[in-house]
């Protein structure tokens, strides 16, 4: 089974070393190596029973089989063993949805070519669809054919009669389009070390990130200057003002979709398997944009340890108040919410610290204390708490982010 890709990692601790507390808070030692390995693992289970169970499809493509063959037995880097493309793999195979698998291997096959895993392939598709390379769109098509290595790529694209040939070079900068006009780069925002990509709705849609239309209606097109400069802001803060959360943040988020809503009300999230992109909402309050980051960035990596094994034994079915939903949860539940914001506490403690504070922040903060405090007491020495659970919390109890 997929969910158990990782099971071979010892779940025991021994005191919490080897590096898992740091999938606690930015404030511990993260091993870079050991994320590496989780995703990569999980990447690994995820491909070879794709492969497996879409087999007849895949001996219907021309190079592609090939080309899974030879990433199942690649190191693949964080940022594709890490991603929504894989994902979408993943849900594939669950759902046993064979349309959708022959577009997901496809969209997964261009992201590895960006990351350097070239080769030669064709597929032609039952109805059309849109993917990227890297963060460039390209246009809609029912037949792609791609030839690339670690420098160039040359993607034909067919939509009935009509055909698109477009070129790509990778330079330090990352990868550019050779023919202008034949695909739409996506728009990014910061001005540091680290961009994060924004998806506009119809493009969100397209990479499975939304369910249906329906989900996708409060989604944002288009990305007005002011947006742009409010989330700019936002990561600058974190890059020059409190730098661990900034690699927190870029480390495990790559692409962001932004949902409209009502100005006082904060909305933020993920959706299963789309790993690395988030959504959030457009609010104006710079500080805001920066809180989202880090909470959707904190619920990444607890996704991504857990992986391992569960972090609340899976026979405890006692339920707990969370004052975030207003209404009873499983513990695993109040685990999850009690480690985003209390990296949000962090966050806000570092904030004040350096004088940024705003007057919604002190208005706000004795409520977000309380909330926290509360989502803490099941946490304190629960023996349903395995060890990979204990080494998320823990941290941060010891922080006495509630003080």
């Amino acid at each position: 089974m997929i969910q158990k890709a990782c099971e071979g990692v010892s779940n025991d601790l021994s005191g919490f070393t080897a590096g898992y507390t740091g999938f606690s808070c930015p404030f511990e030692s993260f091993d870079e190596s050991l994320a590496q390995m989780i995703a990569g693992e999980y990447a690994r289970s995820v491909l070879g029973i794709f492969v497996n169970h879409f087999a007849g499809l895949f001996s219907q493509t021309s190079g592609l089989n090939a080309l899974f063959s030879s990433l199942l037995d690649a190191d693949l880097p964080f940022d594709l063993a890490w991603s929504s493309d894989l994902g979408n793999l993943h849900r594939a195979t669950l759902q046993r949805d064979e349309e959708r698998a022959m577009n997901y291997a496809a969209a997964f096959a261009l992201m590895a070519g960006t990351q350097g895993f070239g080769g030669e392939w064709e597929l032609t598709l039952s109805r059309p669809a849109k993917f990227f390379w890297d963060d460039w769109l390209l246009p809609e098509c029912d037949k792609l054919s791609v030839v690339s290595d670690r420098v160039s790529g040359c993607i034909n694209l067919s939509l009935g009669a009509e055909q698109t040939q477009i070129f790509f070079a990778r330079s330090g900068n990352g990868w550019t389009c050779q023919t202008p006009g034949r695909a739409v780069r996506l728009p990014a925002f910061g001005r540091g070390t680290r961009q994060l990509v924004l998806l506009p709705r119809s493009a969100a849609l397209d990479n499975g990130f939304f369910r249906d239309a329906e989900d996708a209606a409060s989604a944002l097109e288009s990305f007005s200057p002011t947006l742009i400069e409010t989330l700019t802001c936002a990561l600058g803060i974190l890059e020059h003002q409190v730098p661990h959360y900034f690699d927190w943040v870029v480390r495990i988020i790559r692409r962001v979709a932004v949902r409209h809503t009502d100005q006082d009300h904060l909305s933020s999230g993920s959706q299963t398997y789309q790993y690395g992109t988030i959504h959030i909402s457009d609010s104006p309050r710079v500080l805001s944009v920066a809180e989202m980051l880090v909470h959707e960035a904190s619920h990444q990596y607890l996704e991504l340890l857990t992986k391992l094994g569960p972090a609340v034994h899976p026979t405890h079915t006692k339920l707990y108040y969370s004052p975030v939903k207003q209404c009873d949860r499983p513990l695993h539940r109040i685990l999850l919410a009690y480690h985003a914001f209390a990296n949000v506490m962090l966050f806000y403690r570092d904030v004040l610290g350096r004088g940024l504070a705003d007057d919604y922040f002190h208005n706000l903060r004795h409520v977000l204390r309380e909330e926290v405090h509360q989502l803490e007491q099941p946490l304190i020495g629960s023996n349903a708490i395995m060890p990979i659970g204990r080494a998320l919390v823990q941290p941060l109890i010891e922080r006495g982010v509630c003080h």
